[in-house]
């Protein structure tokens, strides 16, 4: 009977379980991509009053809405953020 070598200690880190809790900002990002195709549906009506302040602030800081001229319009991000959801991707 042979007697094999004593293990030496791992210099692996030890594995890491998968992150299961959400962060707040993942939440507000998916809160505003649940809002998104409504906002725009508003907009796309002329009726741009009827969308909160701070949701504009807050598409605008993400880039997916800009002002322009003095009027609040979707940029290409938004637009393909739209187009994602549509079609189920996000």
């Amino acid at each position: 009977m042979t007697r094999s070598a004593p293990r030496r200690p791992s210099t692996e880190a030890p594995a890491r379980p998968p992150a299961t809790s959400v962060t707040p900002a993942a939440l507000k990002r998916q809160a505003l991509r649940n809002a998104l195709l409504g906002t725009v549906e508003l907009l796309q009506h002329r009726q741009a009053e009827q969308i909160n302040a701070k949701l504009i602030d807050e598409y605008v800081a993400l880039d997916w809405f800009e002002w322009r001229g003095g009027a609040l319009q979707i940029t290409l991000t938004g637009q393909n953020i739209c187009k994602q959801i549509r079609s189920g991707l996000v």
